[in-house]
């Protein structure tokens, strides 16, 4: 008997085993693969360890299973508020379905992406989001990624696509919320409007360059690459593309900045400049992440549904793993513009 100070003591399978008059082999695989037994065999295994108070080991029956129970995110930085929010939204789904998450942060780099997909195989993972910047065109692991889902393992890319779109893939319409972006600044008569992208070389911006340069030609306006500069999705990056800007045509009137962090960079370089935001130039930025409602002024932004994506990505992932077909594999998310206090009339057309 126990007393009420003493821990009880931890039945063994063995002890389990013997009150069933069962080997000890036949009693763990009635606990883990109990298709595999004859049902009274099995019904006597679980009587024992009920009148014994027997409690199975997760980690050894995952280990007899060959099931990990785990699923992992790979992003490109955490630091980013879009990608730490998927995450979070991606972390709810696994744990209400009682997977554990490996995240794994690439940083933007293709050879640490290249090290975590190594991860995924050797940790057995059953299932991996992998979300990024991207041009439609893929990226330099499609094929790994494509012998992931092949080999049984459930896929879901977020803001990233495989050139066939062969698993779902989940991104918002960023071209369709340039051309709202960029749109109003034409509406409050700007004409000479920079873009800061974030990187053309890989992908996001350039689904918000083409609609940038969309909104242009329809209202008649010719694109000028001059006024088009990369800012690394950084604030730095913002900062130092902005003032570059400045020097080589400083006669822009509004600024499209590819993401609310390097808005941030691009308000300080403005400032730093003698530009008061929005009487000298307006300013619209892309994410609508939380801190952007708090800069002074309040950012104009064209809202990503960060959450919305977070929970399809793990909504998805969660269908695949039960062995659901998903379709379309190509979803869409719609995005708006949000407007505050950035952006007001082009000087003089009033």
């Amino acid at each position: 008997m126990v007393g009420g100070g003493e821990t009880r003591r931890k039945v063994t399978i063995r002890e389990v085993a013997r009150a069933a008059g069962v080997a000890v082999s036949t009693a763990s695989v009635a606990f883990n693969r109990p298709e595999s037994v004859r049902p009274a065999t099995r019904a006597r295994v679980l009587e024992a360890a009920r009148a014994l108070g027997y409690q199975p080991d997760a980690v050894a029956r995952r280990l007899a299973s060959r099931r990990s129970r785990t699923v992992a995110a790979v992003v490109p930085g955490l630091a980013n508020p879009f990608y730490a929010t998927i995450v979070e939204e991606i972390q709810v789904a696994a744990h209400s379905a009682g997977l554990d998450l490996i995240l794994y942060d690439s940083r933007g780099r293709p050879d640490l992406e290249a090290v975590h997909i190594d991860s995924l195989v050797r940790n057995r993972v059953e299932g991996v989001v992998f979300a990024g910047e991207h041009t439609g065109q893929g990226g330099p692991h499609d094929r790994r990624i494509r012998e992931l889902a092949a080999g049984g393992m459930a896929v879901v890319l977020v803001e990233r696509a495989l050139s066939d779109c062969t698993v779902p893939c989940i991104y918002a319409d960023k071209e369709e919320g340039a051309r709202k972006a960029v749109s109003h600044l034409l509406g409050l008569g700007h004409r000479r409007i920079a873009m800061v992208a974030g990187r053309l070389d890989i992908g996001g911006s350039h689904y918000r360059l083409k609609g940038y340069r969309a909104a242009l030609e329809a209202a008649g306006v010719d694109f000028s690459p001059d006024l088009v500069a990369d800012g690394f999705f950084t604030p730095l990056g913002g900062y130092l593309a902005t003032r570059d800007l400045l020097s080589r045509c400083p006669e822009f009137t509004a600024v499209f900045v590819a993401n609310d962090l390097m808005a941030i960079g691009v308000l300080k370089a403005l400032a730093e400049a003698g530009r008061q935001v929005p009487r000298d130039t307006s300013v619209v930025g892309f994410d609508n992440i939380p801190e952007s409602r708090f800069l002074t002024p309040g950012l104009s932004t064209v809202e990503l549904p960060m959450a919305a994506i977070g929970r399809l990505a793990g909504k998805v992932l969660l269908q695949l793993l039960a062995g659901q077909e998903v379709r379309p594999a190509a979803m869409v998310m719609p995005v708006e513009l949000v407007l505050r206090d950035s952006t007001a009339p082009a000087p003089g057309s009033a």
